[in-house]
């Protein structure tokens, strides 16, 4: 698979966000924002260098908080755009309505370290068996752009049909077309990694997709045919595109914020660390 450029710069609206720094936030890298935010659709409004404000093509209003600490803003400015919506912050701020926003991270060097698991058997469940049952069933890691678009749509909207038919799925917020448009964003910008996997048939069964800016990347969407996988799979393409992104260069992998109990469990499989930011609510 390419290591792709990233000194390649697709837009001014990259190019601040990017300058800005993401400090390992999940919620505050710009392939969130370009896919999750919509940001080229989005009339993002710049206060300063450090405050990003997103209107939403539904007429929703954001605000982007990048590291207060070093900058101090105008609290006035910042209850203001808070009547507008919600404030995303790297650091606490003073402002009312104020929670906790927690993402799971993992340093690829602990991760895929042999030396990281207290023994024989806890590193050859994580670490060795995973790869070995990946290649005895034949499974194999693609790049996505190798397999027809048809193909991709096909898996991710019966993949969207199986999620809607659950009774967990929160119906309401269920991302129904947010997952292709990170497939598509893939395919045009060079800071994004795309992994695939095919079964033994040549069928694309799993896809990854994933922002890249210097040695750490995040999580953007994940989708397979869950339906007809067997139920270790999901933990076997992890490892697998883990270790692909280890031999690219990759040092950090921030997968986003756990929406539910068994979300959080699989993601807490390897050993993570939690990375912190804070959110404040619209206030009236």
């Amino acid at each position: 698979m390419p290591f792709f450029d990233t000194s390649i710069v697709e837009s001014p609206y990259e190019s601040a966000i990017v300058e800005a720094g993401h400090y390992g936030i999940h919620n505050f890298s710009y392939g969130i924002f370009d896919t999750y935010f919509q940001l080229d659709r989005s009339s993002p409004e710049w206060f300063g260098e450090r405050i990003l404000n997103l209107r939403s093509p539904q007429g929703l209003y954001k605000t982007w908080v990048f590291n207060w600490l070093q900058q101090k803003s105008d609290a006035e400015l910042l209850r203001d755009l808070q009547k507008r919506g919600p404030v995303y912050s790297q650091q606490r701020l003073p402002l009312r309505g104020e929670s906790k926003f927690v993402e799971v991270a993992y340093d690829l060097s602990t991760v895929l370290n042999p030396e990281t698991y207290l023994n024989h058997k806890k590193r050859h469940k994580a670490l060795y068996y995973p790869q070995r049952w990946f290649k005895a069933n034949g499974f194999k890691l693609v790049t996505i752009e190798c397999c027809a678009r048809e193909e991709i749509k096909q898996l991710h909207d019966q993949w969207v049909e199986h999620k809607l038919a659950q009774p967990t799925t929160y119906k309401l917020m269920f991302p129904r077309a947010r997952y292709w448009n990170c497939c598509l964003k893939s395919f045009k910008n060079k800071r994004y990694f795309n992994f695939g996997c095919l079964n033994s048939a040549g069928e694309l069964v799993a896809v990854r997709i994933l922002y890249q800016e210097g040695d750490a990347v995040f999580d953007l969407a994940q989708f397979a045919a869950t339906w007809k996988l067997p139920s270790n799979f999901s933990e076997a393409f992890a490892m697998m595109t883990m270790l692909e992104m280890r031999d690219l260069g990759m040092k950090y992998l921030n997968c986003g914020a756990s929406l539910n109990k068994s979300l959080s469990a699989f993601k807490h499989h390897w050993q993570s660390f939690e990375v912190q930011s804070w959110a404040y609510a619209k206030q009236s």
